[in-house]
């Protein structure tokens, strides 16, 4: 509804005129139309279009809010109360701006300063701002996880002069998606297809004792440790039928997060076609003996577990992938027990799948029909186990996945378990009978082939 002072504001008002110089409003029909992302475009910075910026010679150029769990206040210019000798002054960086900036060095949680960069706050990594119709703060990923970490040991009672503990070792149960009817993997060369569930998750236990919000106590199945004060998330809306997800990533509030102190940083685990051990802390079973393979985990100032990919191999033939394909701006690498199988970039996907197909060209005939939305699948003959295998190249390192195919028994059939997608993330599947051991302390991943039937 129009007051009844509105005006249409004229192309030859002296601030349209302004505007126009720099394309933010053009002239149709006689008025002057602007395009705006907010309104009176933040109503109170230094826009020639914002509030303040109009009635600033009326004003001064100032203006003040009190904040508060309820109505607050906004004044202008010589409404502004006189301020007393404990005002603290700071400066509004970049004049020439229309954001309102200031300079910040460092943040403190409880008192104790965090030690941040004051460069994560420069203008060139984006600036600092002050805006009062964002209701929470944001900063920069590298700080957050420092903020979040600090007031995680705040809430939860962590002392960091506590030394390292045993593991925690036990099983990860397997967890099913919905009804899935049963079929096999299949193994390159060893003539086995063994049964499975999609894949294997682990299961948490939730012990409670006096309620503390969010913070509780967690113990593995079976396990004989358990930590106090853990820090739980929780949600009522989730697309999996699950009882809940443990995180091992490097974020503060995953579980490796919490317990990083308690268990050096370290967890590893073995997957197979049956209850596999998931181990945090240093493993006791990681045989040393074994051809142990090492590559770092890059990418650290994020908290996922991320892989350097340069290139990978079908039945033991490099495709001559771009190593670009799997970078962090086009999604980056990383293994995910969560998943079932392999999902790799539409590019790479592409050259994989015509690897595969050109594989079993002459050993089988393909169909047009799918499984569980798996493509190409081929119908299989008796006796038949030539599969292939699929390596990944990994900086340093060539890790060979066994298992590329599911068969399907009540169609006869094998497809390949690979999907699609925008980044390059190694699936449950793909992982089978290899031991992992990931250490976040020194930024490493260990493997070695072994055989992870407990």
């Amino acid at each position: 509804m129009k007051s009844t002072t509105y005006r249409a504001l004229s192309c030859q008002h002296p601030l349209c005129l302004s505007l126009r110089a720099n394309k933010t409003c053009q002239c149709i029909k006689g008025q002057c139309i602007c395009n705006l992302r907010y309104g009176i475009e933040g109503a109170l910075n230094k826009l020639h279009l914002s509030f303040i910026s109009q009635v600033r010679n009326k004003v001064g150029g100032r203006y003040s809010y009190c904040l508060r769990d309820g109505d607050s206040y906004l004044r202008f210019g010589n409404d502004i109360p006189r301020v007393g000798k404990d005002v603290i002054t700071t400066n509004i960086l970049y004049p020439h701006r229309s954001s309102m900036f200031v300079e910040l060095i460092d943040i403190s949680v409880a008192h104790k300063r965090l030690g941040l960069s004051p460069d994560l706050f420069s203008y060139k990594q984006g600036g600092l701002g002050t805006d009062t119709g964002a209701q929470f703060t944001v900063i920069k990923k590298q700080a957050y996880d420092k903020v979040i970490e600090a007031f995680v040991y705040y809430y939860s009672g962590k002392k960091n002069e506590k030394g390292p503990k045993s593991p925690y070792q036990n099983s990860l149960p397997h967890s099913s998606l919905g009804n899935i009817p049963p079929y096999h993997y299949t193994r390159n060369n060893h003539g086995t297809s063994p049964k499975a569930h999609p894949m294997a998750l682990p299961r948490l236990a939730f012990l409670p004792k006096v309620s503390k919000g969010t913070i509780d106590t967690f113990q593995l199945p079976g396990s004989a440790k358990s930590e106090s004060d853990i820090v739980f998330g929780c949600t009522n809306k989730q697309p999996l039928n699950l009882s809940g997800i443990l995180g091992l990533d490097r974020s503060p509030v995953s579980l490796l997060g919490q317990l990083r102190r308690e268990i050096g940083g370290q967890f590893s685990y073995c997957l197979n076609n049956g209850d596999s051990y998931l181990t945090l802390g240093k493993d006791s079973s990681f045989d040393e003996r074994k051809e142990i393979k090492t590559t770092p985990l890059i990418h650290t100032a994020y908290s996922t577990l991320f892989l350097n990919l340069t290139d990978i191999s079908v039945a033991g033939k490099r495709l001559g992938l771009y190593p670009s394909l799997f970078e962090l701006k086009n999604g980056g690498v990383f293994m995910d027990t969560g998943i079932q199988y392999t999902v790799l970039p539409r590019k790479a996907y592409d050259k994989v799948s015509k690897a595969l197909q050109s594989y079993f060209k002459g050993k089988l005939e393909r169909t047009a029909r799918t499984f569980l939305n798996l493509k190409p699948c081929y119908k299989l003959t008796p006796g038949f186990k030539d599969y292939p295998t699929m390596s990944f190249h990994f900086q340093g390192a060539d890790y060979e996945a066994e298992y590329v195919q599911v068969v399907d028994e009540s169609t006869n059939m094998t497809c390949t378990a690979l999907f699609p997608g925008r980044r390059t993330v190694i699936g449950a599947l793909q992982q089978w009978n290899t031991k992992f051991m990931f250490d976040i302390n020194q930024n490493v991943l260990k493997f070695y082939k072994d055989d992870c039937a407990p």
